[in-house]
């Protein structure tokens, strides 16, 4: 059926791009262009493929690539009659990658309106989450906690620990910002519980050892925060995520700069 093998390909394509890594979402890209031969029009899964090949293609090094998939993603969110899962997937990448701060929160609000018209709980509590992050970025670290908050408590009604953990991970790493390491240190710990009580996938633990680590970093306790972007990176060597695997090799080679380990560092 070449519905089911589209999808089947689409599915792997996110999980690609979920995991960041470029070099097999370019391969599942170009398998997916031959399989779409063999598609009758199907408008909703072709709809969410395209939205989901733009937000990989916005990561292009190439500026003109970068510019097609950010028309098609604006084109996508403007379109009135596009099904509300597939508008929320196109305002939610726009708002991640705009450098407008408050055209992201704008877009953000927008995505919690239409996951509360669809009455899906759990895609509201990610759309507090990304909220919460827009505020961040605008450098309002109490408006994203009140947004963190929420997603937390929409998560817990619902019994959704990945989303629960996201929230509390989120949670940490402004109270790391705020000064309150303590906090910070406890709430790693509570979100580190229930990602493995959900299973623990590995690009989620991988965020909670990523902030586990900063935050012992900034209690100057380098040791252990050096065994936990040594596991962060660890498992974005495994899923290929490899602007992930830069930021903790970079957290790494400082702990070595203090340590006084130039040796290491070059490695």
């Amino acid at each position: 059926d070449a519905r089911a093998g589209y999808a089947y390909f689409a599915q792997l394509f996110e999980n690609a791009l979920g995991s960041n890594n470029l070099s097999r979402c370019e391969l599942l890209s170009n398998t997916l262009d031959e399989q779409k031969e063999k598609l009758e029009p199907f408008p909703p899964l072709l709809a969410n493929l395209q939205i989901k090949r733009a937000r990989w293609q916005w990561l292009s090094d190439e500026p003109q690539i970068r510019e097609r998939a950010e028309k098609v993603l604006r084109r996508f969110a403007q379109q009135p009659r596009l099904d509300k899962q597939n508008k929320i997937e196109a305002l939610s990448t726009v708002a991640g990658r705009t450098v407008d701060i408050q055209e992201a929160i704008r877009l953000r609000r927008q995505c919690v309106q239409l996951a509360k018209q669809l009455g899906d709980k759990a895609n509201l509590a990610r759309m507090y989450n990304y909220l919460g992050l827009a505020y961040r970025r605008a450098g309002d670290w109490d408006k994203a906690a009140e947004w963190y908050t929420k997603a937390r408590r929409q998560a817990e009604a619902i019994k959704d620990k990945n989303i629960a953990a996201e929230a509390i991970n989120h949670l940490a790493f402004i109270a790391r910002l705020q000064g309150y390491t303590d906090k910070a240190e406890h709430l790693c710990g509570l979100a580190m519980s229930l990602r493995r009580a959900a299973g623990g996938r590995e690009r989620d633990l991988a965020r909670s050892y990523q902030t586990y680590g900063e935050v012992y970093s900034d209690m100057r306790l380098t040791h252990r925060a050096l065994v936990y972007f040594e596991q962060t990176a660890e498992i974005c060597r495994r899923l290929g995520a490899e602007q992930d695997l830069a930021m903790a090799l970079g957290h790494i080679a400082n702990i070595y700069r203090q340590q006084h380990r130039p040796k290491d560092v070059e490695r």
